[in-house]
């Protein structure tokens, strides 16, 4: 379907297939799970030698009562003391953890969001430098494809809108990882492009796209990406067969736990299944119209997916931007003065005046949630014989 800013368009930098997409509640609830670590840990974890001790907040409540329980055990029993803890750890516990089922209490999705406040803490202590790092000289990204963002999201465009904005995030964190250690992005690049037999650079940052989005589709328990789509085969052609899970393990060595991160759209799917997102949008009976509903859904998602096409706010936690997505469609929708209420307030731990700065620069993004336009329109036909 074509943006509403340029109906008729049909080049891939206009057309937003996701316009008119709209969630159904099993959707909002199942990306309010977030990433699996389980997934993580029995895909990638084992191999990648990673150490649950280092994320263990951001396990399921029973994964870290497992992970004591036979951590206990082993420093109780004297047969299982000679085992070596470090080989428990990375070669037993990742194989005992269940995920959570998706629950529909009020105490399940309170779990839920608070595994998720955590996640974004313990990421959160590793981004503190990231707008530092970003506005620094010395930042690369290399011979990236500029428009990287869009490629994602027609490429997931058969998924829910959640896993694109969380696999932007997956190459956000890729780019800092690799800005903080020092490295070459064009070192990194021409790796891939070699190692795939990629025609440029840009293919290769496609390609790290396509194994992001393989590997958080599966930290989201999805049907595997197929890579049978036009913006796959095109631009890989001579590289097929890919082997996507092998992609998936270059990010995970660079980036490893963190690509279990929170997005800020996992947040707005919390936000999305509580009473007070819905305050003052009622009948006078207290009822909610679907039509009402959808439209609130449909508004979030357009700013959601604008939003992560802006790396500035990558660097801000998931909740207050999630927080400033429900009030700037609260506030397009009501007014300034009903689009935030004590209830939101005590859901996502802002109060409304930082809520509303940040909404501020939404509002630069996004004037009207209604009306999306990618930030790259500009780009025109400049690449889109890929």
């Amino acid at each position: 379907m074509a943006n509403t800013n340029d109906p008729v368009a049909s080049n891939i930098w206009t057309r937003d297939a996701w316009l008119e997409y709209e969630r159904d509640v099993d959707d909002i609830a199942r990306l309010s799970k977030g990433p699996s670590c389980v997934v993580y840990l029995q895909r990638h974890g084992y191999a990648n030698g990673d150490d649950v001790r280092a994320f263990g907040s951001v396990l399921p409540a029973a994964a870290r009562q497992v992970s004591a329980t036979v951590l206990r055990a082993r420093r109780l029993s004297p047969e299982l003391k000679r085992i070596p803890e470090d080989l428990v750890v990375r070669h037993v516990l990742p194989y005992l953890f269940e995920d959570e089922p998706v629950g529909e209490s009020a105490e399940d999705r309170y779990n839920q969001f608070r595994r998720m406040n955590l996640t974004e803490d313990c990421v959160g202590r590793s981004l503190s430098c990231y707008l530092a790092l970003r506005r620094g000289d010395a930042w690369s990204q290399g011979d990236v494809h500029p428009g990287w963002p869009k490629f994602i999201f027609d490429m997931g465009a058969g998924y829910d809108q959640g896993i694109p904005i969380h696999t932007i995030c997956i190459i956000n964190m890729l780019w800092w990882q690799l800005n903080h250690e020092g490295g070459d992005a064009d070192v990194m690049l021409q790796a891939v492009k070699q190692q795939y037999n990629l025609e440029s650079s840009e293919h290769a940052s496609l390609l790290l796209c396509a194994g992001a989005l393989s590997l958080s589709v599966a930290l989201h328990g999805d049907d595997p990406v197929q890579g049978t789509g036009r913006p796959f085969t095109g631009i890989f052609a001579a590289a097929q067969p890919l082997d996507l899970k092998r992609v998936e393990a270059f990010i995970v060595a660079k980036i490893g736990w963190r690509c279990l991160l929170t997005a800020p759209d996992h947040i707005v799917a919390h936000l999305l299944q509580c009473g007070s997102t819905y305050a003052n949008l009622t009948d006078e009976e207290g009822m909610l119209d679907v039509h009402v509903r959808n439209d609130l859904c449909r508004r979030c998602a357009n700013v959601s997916r604008m939003l992560a096409c802006q790396d500035y706010f990558f660097s801000l936690p998931p909740t207050i931007v999630a927080a400033s997505v429900l009030y700037h469609v609260r506030k397009s929708l009501l007014t300034e003065e009903t689009a935030w209420n004590p209830g939101l307030e005590q859901l996502s731990g802002y109060a409304s005046d930082l809520v509303k700065d940040v909404a501020n620069l939404l509002t630069d993004v996004v004037p009207d949630p209604a009306l999306p336009a990618w930030p790259w329109i500009h780009m025109g036909d400049a690449h889109d014989s890929d």
